[in-house]
């Protein structure tokens, strides 16, 4: 069932939260072929196929009003992604958990393809079978769908951040503040990370965060790995050619 959007709280950018954290740097990306991702299945990367939950949390800045994938997790090199989170041309939210696909039913207001904005996704495992997964806007519950869910058990993993290898393509625009979890995150903690706009640092308000892709790198690179805070799986870009790559540009 899916909650209507709510009024001022999920669409708010305004200050008044806490001390404002200072955010790294953006990915710039095409979404045709710039991604970054572990180039060999690993066994550090984020991986939910085993876990009883799951949550992951991006800022998008999109340039263009296009289906697009923000990340995806896929479970043989190139295969199938499994995992993902997605933004519709109808103004939707979508996310891929478990083999179900999972679509908010409710809208965006149009002025987010061109505004920075917080999109997250919380997943709970109920049995072998259903899930339920949880969509958030800037920290604040958007919608709720219960969905069934097949089982998959593979040990190491291949995490794409703005991934184009799936359907829609890959996101046209900016990206900041990865932050996957292989737990619940709560809408309180989602709140807590987007700080009434302002942001907050993932690694204090986030409960037992997996990887946290900050985009620290400097301005203008195109190549070379961008750093897992927590030291985890470090994820390499690929097809990045300038005006493209790390941008100075954040929330």
């Amino acid at each position: 069932m899916a909650i209507g959007v709510g009024i001022g709280l999920p669409f708010s950018k305004s200050g008044g939260g806490a001390t404002p954290f200072a955010m790294g740097n953006s990915l710039y990306t095409d979404g045709v072929n710039d991604v970054v991702q572990n180039s060999v299945l690993s066994s550090t990367a984020f991986n939910p196929y085993q876990t009883s939950a799951w949550s992951a949390s991006v800022w998008v800045k999109p340039t263009t009003a296009a289906t697009m994938n923000l990340f995806a997790v896929s479970e043989t090199l190139g295969g199938t992604d499994r995992f993902w989170l997605r933004l519709y041309s109808n103004n939707q939210l979508g996310c891929g958990s478990h083999g179900q696909i999972a679509y908010s039913g409710v809208t965006f207001p149009s002025s987010y393809w061109t505004s920075w904005n917080m999109y997250s996704v919380s997943v709970r495992v109920d049995s072998a079978t259903t899930q339920t997964v949880f969509f958030y806007i800037n920290g604040a519950l958007f919608a709720t769908i219960a969905k069934g869910k097949y089982n998959y058990t593979p040990t190491s993993t291949q995490l794409s951040l703005a991934a184009f290898s799936y359907a829609g393509g890959g996101l046209q625009g900016y990206s900041t503040q990865y932050v996957f979890t292989e737990n619940l995150v709560p809408e309180s903690e989602w709140l807590a990370l987007y700080n009434s706009g302002s942001g907050a640092d993932p690694s204090v308000v986030i409960t037992s965060p997996h990887s946290i892709y900050n985009i620290n790198e400097s301005a203008g690179t195109t190549s070379g790995d961008i750093v897992d805070a927590l030291g985890e799986q470090d994820l390499t870009m690929f097809g990045f050619v300038a005006p493209f790559g790390v941008n100075a540009e954040a929330p």
